[in-house]
């Protein structure tokens, strides 16, 4: 029931609003203006997945010269396993709507995930990986 379809487009496109949002949903176009915007002013974009694999370590290394102490970091503000919604206890035909909903998020994330990895950083990614 409070599901927001491309929740993740919308917010970083427009002003939260949920009423206006709900009867305007967020368009294709906005969100790939976003994803413009981002690469623009962002030189690095990392996904929370990634972040003790390549954000931390990469900004680690940037700042100290070695990677190890971000792969060190311990992660903060973990939520309670207990406490976790997984797909596995949605029905099928909850994840399907989830799917359909956020197909722009996941667009978003895709390109993410694909044009941001530390293969893009030529020079860090021969030093961390001697490191």
């Amino acid at each position: 029931d409070s599901l927001v379809p491309n929740h993740q487009c919308q917010y970083l496109a427009r002003y939260i609003n949920k009423e206006e949002n709900a009867a305007h949903p967020v368009s294709k176009a906005e969100c790939d203006s976003v994803y413009h915007l981002l690469q623009a002013d962002l030189d690095w974009i990392g996904t929370t997945e990634a972040m003790q694999e390549s954000t931390l370590p990469m900004l680690s290394y940037m700042l100290t010269g070695s990677a190890e102490q971000g792969r060190r970091m311990e992660a903060q503000n973990q939520q309670k396993k207990e406490n976790r919604l997984s797909a596995k206890s949605l029905s099928a035909k909850a994840r399907q709507l989830i799917r359909k909903s956020s197909t722009f998020d996941q667009h978003l994330y895709d390109r993410v995930s694909n044009d941001y990895t530390l293969s893009r950083w030529e020079n860090l990614a021969m030093d961390y990986a001697t490191e």
